[in-house]
This record gives structure tokens, C-alpha cells and sequence, in this order.
């Protein structure tokens, strides 16, 4: 009996002093709270500059600055959401980091912020804590709503000649043996693609990022390359026969036995870039100078 009413004492002593530690630490009962939350997020041009205008780099940083507008100052693009999570700076910074964790873990470390830009997301999170000290894990990302009929055609089926994919965000596709010819990439983002034999015969791709794209025996005869950014890209071996590269960045680009017969380079930058064994017959070099020195026959 004795026993007993000691062990009651100790349990009621014990319960006392846990109520005591949750009146003095209400965090300590918060920081163990977790819960899941479905945040909707679409971004805009505008969403890739700070409060500041200063423009944000990396795109997990994006994330983080969309929910301050949404959330802060209710600039909601049409399918953004508010929610109740990324309401303090600490929540926002946690979100942050633990957007670019995700992103690198699916080998999208890179992704620059700009390729965000139309496009949808719908990112899963688990958050514990509380908004001061908080915990947020992203365990899932999704696009939404955005890809277009034509995108689609070409996740599916590797194949969409004459196409409209302008704009289109192809960051890391791996579009090795794909037919685009024909097809409208104008301002498309496709850093770090790969086009491996590729065929973009007559494809449109003015104003296109593509760096370090990975172009080797791709077909861009005829194709409209003007002003796009092709800097640090591989097009070894690659037919630009009849290209427009007017004003386009092959700064530290490969072009080993590259075919550039009848291209027009004009403006172009070419400094760095690998020129060996290049084809260049009646070819426009970004001085105006035309060069015929290894015509095939």
C-alpha cells in the first residue's frame, strides 16, 4: 500500500513538474507540432527581383521571395495562394533552404531563377515548430497547369516538328535524337540540355538560353540562332550549315569540326571558343569578313 501512494506522489509530482515546464516554455509543446501544408505558387517576371530590384539568382530564392509578396504584400499572381506557414522571415528563409535542398537532391541545383518565370508550382511541406523557430522539410514539387499541348507532344513522343514552343522552360531535358524541325523556340530556356543528333533543321531559336547545352551531331541547318546564348555549349560536330548566329554567344563554346558553312556569325562573341577542324566556307565572321579556307567538296 505504502508502495503504491509512493508511486502516485511521484507520478503527480512528475505531472506538476512537466505542467510547470509548458507554462515557463510554451515552445517546448510547439516546437513538436508538425502538420503538412500545399503550397500553390506561379511566378512572374516581376518575382525574380528582390524588394529591392535587385535580381535574385539561384531559383530556390524565387520561392522564398514569392511568399513575402504574397503573403506580405497580397501581390498575387492569378494562381498564387496565400497561406498561413511563410508568414515570418524566419518561415520564408527556412522554406528557402529547404526548397534548394530539394532542388539539388533532384539535380536541379543550378536552376537559375528566370527559368521559373510562367511557369506553376504546387510544393508539399511538413513544418514543425513554430514560426520564429521553425522546421520546414519539402518532400514534394510538382508544375501545374502550364505545359502546353505542344510540350506535352514532345515529353511524350521525343518528336514536334514546326512546333510552338516559345518560351518553353527545357532546363536539363535530355532530348537526345529529337525531331524539332521546323519548331519556334524563340526565348526558350534550355541551359543544359542535351540535343545529342538532335534535328532542329529551320528551327527558330532567337534569343534562346542554352548554355552548356550539350549539341553534339545536332542539326541546326538553317536554323535561327540570333542573340541566343550558346556560351560554354557542347556542338562538336554539329551542322549549322546556313545558320543566323547574328549577335549570339558562343564565348567558351566547342565547335570542333563544327560545319558552319554559309552561316552568318556577325557579332557574334567568339572568345574561348574551340575552333578546331570547323568547316568554314563562304562563312560571315562577327567582323563582316567572309571566310572560305576548308569547303567541302
Amino acid at each position: 500500500m505504502a508502495t503504491q501512494s509512493t508511486c502516485l506522489r511521484n507520478f503527480k509530482l512528475k505531472l506538476l513538474a512537466l505542467n510547470l515546464v509548458l507554462m515557463l516554455y510554451p515552445q517546448v509543446a510547439l516546437a513538436q507540432r508538425c502538420s503538412n501544408v500545399t503550397i500553390f505558387q506561379e511566378f512572374s517576371y516581376a518575382d525574380t527581383f528582390n524588394s529591392s530590384g535587385t535580381a535574385l539568382g539561384p531559383a530556390h530564392s524565387v520561392f522564398q521571395q514569392d511568399r513575402f509578396y504574397v503573403n506580405q504584400q497580397n501581390r498575387l499572381d492569378p494562381n498564387d495562394r496565400t497561406d498561413d506557414l511563410m508568414v515570418t522571415r524566419q518561415a520564408r528563409s527556412a522554406y528557402g533552404e529547404s526548397v534548394r535542398r530539394y532542388l539539388v537532391a533532384e539535380g536541379l541545383g543550378d536552376l537559375p531563377a528566370q527559368a521559373l518565370v510562367g511557369s506553376q508550382y504546387v510544393v508539399d511541406v511538413e513544418a514543425c515548430g513554430t514560426q520564429e523557430n521553425p522546421s520546414i522539410q519539402v518532400f514534394s514539387m510538382r508544375l501545374r497547369g502550364n505545359a502546353s499541348p505542344s510540350l506535352r507532344k514532345l515529353e511524350t513522343t521525343n518528336s514536334c516538328p514546326s512546333c510552338d514552343l516559345r518560351g518553353a522552360v527545357l532546363f536539363d531535358y535530355v532530348l537526345a535524337d529529337a525531331n524539332l524541325e521546323g519548331a519556334s523556340l524563340d526565348n526558350a530556356i534550355m541551359d543544359e540540355i542535351s540535343l545529342v543528333n538532335a534535328n532542329l533543321r529551320d528551327a527558330s531559336l532567337k534569343g534562346a538560353l542554352l548554355e552548356r547545352a550539350y549539341a553534339v551531331r545536332a542539326n541546326f541547318a538553317g536554323a535561327n540562332l540570333e542573340g541566343a546564348n550558346l556560351s560554354f555549349a557542347e556542338l562538336s560536330q554539329a551542322n549549322l550549315e546556313g545558320s543566323w548566329l547574328r549577335g549570339a554567344d558562343l564565348s567558351g563554346t566547342n565547335l570542333e569540326q563544327a560545319n558552319l558553312t554559309d552561316a552568318v556569325l556577325r557579332f557574334a562573341n567568339l572568345s574561348g571558343a574551340t575552333m578546331t577542324d570547323v568547316i568554314l566556307c563562304r562563312t560571315i565572321m562577327p567582323d563582316g569578313s567572309e571566310i572560305s579556307k576548308n569547303c567541302l567538296p
